[in-house]
């Protein structure tokens, strides 16, 4: 008699710089990827630091687990570098960058997208949205005001928006 064998799943290991990133893939994670889709989506936080330590940091388990793909979500106005780069070339990690933070992504899906530095991103962020990307509350906001078909229109606008849905459902 043959024995049962399971499909292979498609695994993605999704590693935010930060809390506020990692909110957001979470969210993305839930909408884009859902259950019994055949790919699981893990989610890890690289605990902030910087670009380069991002990237070291999915490197790191990539080497001790299997992932079909690796992401990373990360700011480019800290530590990015040509080695950062090049690190991640190496690893076959698919970088997603946000210029210069998350917060300019994340106003631009909300239509106040615009040139300015990581400060001023981040003043506007909190007074648009009444808290910070990081804040725990951000989870529960994204759930609410940002569904699917609001994330489908804002992906011919946002670049990274785009680029960070195929990277999570292989398209």
């Amino acid at each position: 008699m043959a024995r049962y064998k399971r499909p292979l799943l498609d695994t993605v290991l999704a590693v935010g710089e930060g809390l506020s990133e990692v909110h957001l893939l979470h969210h993305l994670g839930a909408l884009y990827v859902p259950r019994s889709c055949g790919i699981t989506v893990t989610v890890r936080d690289a605990g902030g630091k910087g670009a380069a330590q991002v990237i070291d940091y999915a490197a790191s388990i990539t080497r001790r687990t299997e992932y079909t793909r690796t992401l990373v979500l990360l700011d480019t106005d800290t530590d990015w570098t040509l080695a950062a780069r090049a690190q991640a070339k190496t690893c076959a990690i698919a970088v997603i960058p946000c210029t210069p933070c998350l917060e300019a992504v994340l106003l631009q899906i909300a239509g106040r997208g615009g040139e300015r530095s990581t400060e001023q991103h981040k003043r506007l962020f909190r007074r648009v949205f009444a808290m910070t990307a990081s804040d725990e509350r951000m989870r529960g906001w994204y759930a609410k005001h940002w569904e699917l078909d609001a994330l489908m229109r804002a992906q011919h606008d946002v670049p990274v928006l785009r680029q960070l849905v195929a990277e999570l459902t292989g398209n």
